[in-house]
């Protein structure tokens, strides 16, 4: 789910292409962003968490269910959600 693109969310647009551990599974944060028009014109954006190893017994099983490709919303995932993923892309990188 979009939201728009105001200044809380602008902090997402410099973690794309970055990759956090989720339950102990690597996945890489997808920002996008574009211009809505409906209802109203408003640039809106989007950020994914997208498993890196879709070869997984883990991502496989869920993809069985799904019955295509998955990743995870994070902005419609919930404030605690949006918060975990925050804090570890916030943690100094080894």
């Amino acid at each position: 789910m979009s939201q728009d693109l105001d200044q809380h969310n602008s902090w997402w647009l410099q973690q794309d292409g970055k990759t956090v551990l989720l339950d102990g599974i690597a996945h890489v944060i997808r920002v996008s962003t574009y211009r809505a028009s409906y209802p109203y014109e408003r640039d809106v954006i989007s950020v994914q968490a997208e498993p890196v190893n879709k070869t997984t017994q883990y991502y496989l099983a869920i993809k069985k269910v799904l019955g295509d490709d998955w990743s995870t919303d994070v902005l419609a995932s919930g404030p605690s959600f949006q918060t975990q993923v925050m804090q570890l892309l916030q943690q100094p990188t080894k």
